[in-house]
């Protein structure tokens, strides 16, 4: 019959012919010293996770071993009497999100107490929220200097990241609704900032590329799956067991079952045409239009207060033709800007804001197509 060794608190346990040895853990969660000589000897029996837990105190940090020891090709077979390095990784952890706009009607829920009206300064940690609602938008910026602008009916918490490498400071956040913009930069003394997403069961990073920034965009969709559009730096995509590399350049749709045909092309930003920074407007309601995209099934328009969007004005989705007119616009300077949607479900990149003014609130009449 089974053998069962109850949970010690403190304790490790090792089962060995039905017997239940008991090994007091030593306080500060490190069970031995690291080697002088910063090396490790494998013995027979040992993996890369009972190492991490003789001198790191977790079996979790395994992976940074992997991080520092790159001759090791299978971290699932290590061979007795080779050598390991045995390197204290240096994490540099981001705990919180500072609210850095606040357009229109957004909410946060600092666990665990109910959702409130957010505010430009409020702090939001592991475990705390952002909502927003329809045409609303809000940016956080996390203690690593990265940044997320979350769009309209969007659900994000922030969450604990997983163990991250040496010289890593990494950012977890999980999306149960809408999208999220994500922007990483290179820290300082060779730090490397990133964010790490849920998407139910799919998980993924973004961090800077070989120019020192990164910046892709994460969506839930409503069925559960995952669009994940890299624009700039690396990323990583982790689903159904199954770890994939998503390039500068290149998106990924994930079901919401896991599956996914790997990563494609993005197609490039649709090329705008009207209206630009010379134009302004004695109505509140013009009309925008771009060239057509080859491949594209249909177009996002987003307007904002802002070149970066954080402060979403009207957004358009699931436009057949290259052009679109609002209801109604506010009177001011303006930004727009177009995406494409691909036929599965990824946003092209995005083309450069556009700059334009509205005088007045007068509609102007408009003939629909």
């Amino acid at each position: 019959m089974p053998f069962i060794c109850d949970t010690v608190k403190r304790l490790l346990f090792l089962v060995f012919l039905g017997h239940c040895l008991l090994i007091p853990a030593p306080a500060g969660g490190q069970t031995l010293p690291i080697p002088a000589s910063g090396e490790y000897t494998v013995q027979v029996g040992d993996t890369l996770e009972s190492i991490a837990t003789k001198f790191l105190g977790a079996s979790a940090r395994w992976n940074e071993l992997l991080a520092a020891n790159p001759s090791i090709t299978n971290p699932h077979f290590i061979t007795p009497g080779s050598k390991i390095k045995i390197v204290p990784a240096q994490i540099v952890t981001a705990k919180r999100a500072t609210i850095q706009q606040v357009f229109r009607q957004v909410e946060q829920m600092p666990f665990p107490r109910p959702w409130t009206k957010a505010s430009v300064g409020g702090v939001l940690q592991e475990r705390d929220g952002v909502r927003t609602f329809e045409k609303s938008s809000s940016e956080l910026k996390f203690d690593n200097e990265s940044r997320m602008i979350v769009s309209e009916e969007s659900v994000v918490f922030l969450r604990e990241a997983t163990p991250s490498p040496e010289n890593v400071s990494r950012k977890a956040i999980e999306i149960r609704a809408g999208q999220a913009d994500l922007d990483v930069k290179q820290g300082p003394n060779g730090v490397e900032n990133g964010i790490e997403f849920h998407i139910g069961e799919t998980r993924g990073t973004t961090k800077p590329g070989s120019a020192g920034q990164g910046a892709s965009r994460a969506r839930r969709t409503a069925d559960g799956g995952s669009r994940i559009m890299v624009y700039d730096g690396d990323s990583e995509v982790t689903t159904a067991g199954r770890t994939m590399a998503v390039p500068q350049g290149m998106g990924i749709a994930v079901s919401a079952d896991g599956r996914t045909s790997g990563p494609e092309k993005l197609m490039q930003a649709p090329e705008t045409l009207s209206p630009n920074a010379s134009e302004s407007f004695d109505f509140s309601n013009p009309t925008f239009d771009w060239e057509p995209t080859p491949g594209a099934v249909s177009y996002t328009v987003e307007v904002c207060r802002d070149a970066a969007c954080g402060q979403l004005v009207d957004r358009a989705v699931g436009i057949r033709l290259t052009r679109w007119t609002p209801r109604v616009l506010p009177i001011g300077e303006l930004y727009w800007r177009v995406s494409a949607v691909s036929s599965s479900g990824l946003d092209s990149f995005v083309s450069a804001a556009q700059k334009f003014t509205i005088k007045t609130y007068w509609r102007r009449p408009v003939t629909r197509p």
